[in-house]
């Protein structure tokens, strides 16, 4: 009997850590029996998909797919371009339906055949896998046989509940993630049944770049479950059952600062309620900090999405308000938006994903500077720059809850709301955080006002160079000046090269780099001399032609 139908769902985004396959199946025509580690192109040919193949989003993700036929059952890794066999077993499957669990612990499949563990798989390569949505087969085929009791578990069966649900028994539990199940008239007739399997199991070959894998530390896997959707084609009984882990971490908290309502502040949170992360996976926290309670009028609005709201009771700076939502919040990830940012649907996703490969870093949406050249390469080795805290817009960035514990809160006396704190991102400077511009999602609705924002940048920085009597400081007064903040960077490469070579001169000449109008007609002879053309520029307070510093 061949249930000729399939059902397609995409329930998993990122992956399960551990997961389950169960049912009964009986195939109906052999399978082309790939050995354990082959690693090839995505050829689907002479293979019979009971889960079918599902692509995932990235190319360190990959779909768990079985295809079982009448010699045996092969399980694949599917991801860009490649189709991987992970678990080879050689079975005689015929006459009788067989009860079968693929049990996917730590990225390694076992297999138990009507009870009895029968084969183990190899570990997957990929940093995230996850068990496919395609039940019954794919756009690949339809599964050519019969099955029934499909199911799709969210933690690890235990061997006793494997034998039970290979007799029959009913494992109610919350772990359930879905079950495909067939029409009662066409139920197959379960009887226990030998496997006829070869004298010895073969075990699979663990190739050098599993071997690598293993060498390599272990990080932390984070995985996405998609939104439920979840439906049936061409009339296959099924049934679904989703549930959600009790007292469950939020990932990501976005908090909004503003001072008065508009239709863009609406815009945003339009688009911050279609996340393509879960729900209630993140959170959104208004900081109201005109002292009027501005959004009263969206009360309704703000009820139905579950946005929070914080009211400042008086008109209060951007500093302020960041610093009551982030004690509000309660998600991995902190994200500040100011209210004229448009965030895209993937926006929270985007961000997880740098977050997770850099757990300390602090993620800006652009630079908190005007643009006044190509900063394309250092954006791209941000690292490599000697001012990375220039690339931080406080109205767009991301950062750690953990991190922003640790480094303390933002400075209340910064109140504007039109230019960029700097003095957060520098204190994060020197404690070594990593900065990382990702301009995916983001963009400015409206960008703010440049003579306000020109003076409060100088106030800024006046400031930071107060407060923190060092040489990066104390040169940002010269991007006010005209001078590229390539110039600046050459100009510290410069200044580090001295210290390295010349430490006493370099101790005497700091005073003078530090002073807000340097200028030393001795040390500007001494620094033209050894060739330090940045320096010299910056002691003599003139600027080349094309403002560049280029060499």
């Amino acid at each position: 009997m061949t249930i000729g139908k399939y059902i397609q769902m995409a329930i998993f985004d990122g992956g399960a850590a551990e997961f389950v396959y169960e049912g009964f199946v009986l195939p109906e025509k052999a399978i082309h029996l790939v050995e354990s580690g082959s690693l090839g192109k995505a050829d689907f040919t002479g293979q019979n998909f009971l889960i079918g193949p599902q692509l995932g989003a990235e190319k360190s993700e990959a779909g768990i797919c079985l295809s079982i036929g009448t010699n045996g059952l092969v399980a694949f890794e599917y991801s860009y371009r490649q189709l991987t066999s992970i678990l080879c077993c050689p079975a005689e499957i015929k006459e009788k339906p067989v009860h079968f669990a693929c049990v996917y612990r730590n990225r390694k499949p076992e297999l138990y055949l009507n009870g009895s563990k029968t084969a183990e798989g190899i570990e997957s390569r990929k940093r995230t896998v996850f068990p496919s949505g395609l039940g019954g087969g794919s756009q690949y085929g339809k599964f050519a046989g019969s099955w029934e009791s499909l199911k799709v578990w969210g933690r690890i069966l235990a061997e006793e509940e494997i034998i039970a649900a290979s007799n029959r028994q009913d494992l109610h539990d919350e772990a359930l993630l879905a079950e495909w199940g067939v029409p009662a008239k066409q139920a197959m007739d379960i009887q226990p049944v030998n496997i006829q399997l070869p004298a010895v199991i073969p075990k699979p070959k663990e190739n050098t770049l599993d071997k690598k894998r293993k060498a390599r530390e272990e990080r932390k896997q984070n995985f996405l479950l998609k939104r439920s959707r979840l439906w049936q084609k061409n009339g296959a009984s099924f049934t679904a059952v989703r549930h959600e882990a009790p007292g469950k971490r939020l990932k990501v908290s976005f908090i909004i600062p503003f001072q008065s309502s508009s239709t863009e502040l609406k815009e945003l949170l339009s688009s911050l309620v279609q996340q393509t992360l879960r729900r209630d996976q993140y959170e959104i926290i208004l900081v109201d900090g005109s002292g009027e309670e501005s959004v009263s009028q969206w009360q309704k609005y703000l009820e139905n999405y579950r946005i929070k709201t914080i009211s400042m009771g008086e008109k209060s700076g951007r500093g302020a308000a960041m610093n009551r939502g982030a004690e509000a919040a309660k998600g991995d990830i902190l994200i500040f938006l100011d209210s004229r940012i448009k965030a895209g649907k993937r926006l929270a996703e985007s961000r997880l994903l740098v977050h997770y490969k850099s757990d300390d870093a602090l993620v800006s949406g652009g630079w908190g500077i005007p643009a006044t050249e190509n900063l394309s390469y250092f954006e791209k080795h941000l690292d490599r720059f000697k001012l990375p805290f220039l690339a931080v817009q406080s109205g767009n960035f991301s950062i750690s809850r953990r991190t922003f514990r640790e480094a303390g809160p933002f400075d209340e006396s910064f109140e504007s709301y039109e230019a960029d704190d700097l003095e957060y991102p520098f204190r994060l400077y020197q404690r070594g955080v990593r900065f990382v511009i990702n301009r995916t999602e983001s963009e400015w609705l409206r960008t703010p006002d440049s003579e306000k924002r020109e003076k409060d940048s100088m106030k800024q920085q006046r400031l930071l160079a107060s407060q923190h009597q060092e040489l990066p400081t104390a040169i940002l007064s010269l991007l006010n000046k005209g001078y590229p903040p390539s110039f600046l960077h050459h100009l510290l490469v410069e200044a580090e090269e001295i210290e390295r070579l010349y430490p006493g001169e370099y101790a005497e000449m700091l005073p003078f780099l530090l002073q807000p109008e340097p200028g030393s007609s001795q040390w500007s002879q001494w620094l033209k001399s050894k060739g330090f053309f940045y320096l010299k520029q910056y002691l003599e307070g003139e600027k080349d032609s094309d403002g560049s510093g280029e060499e």
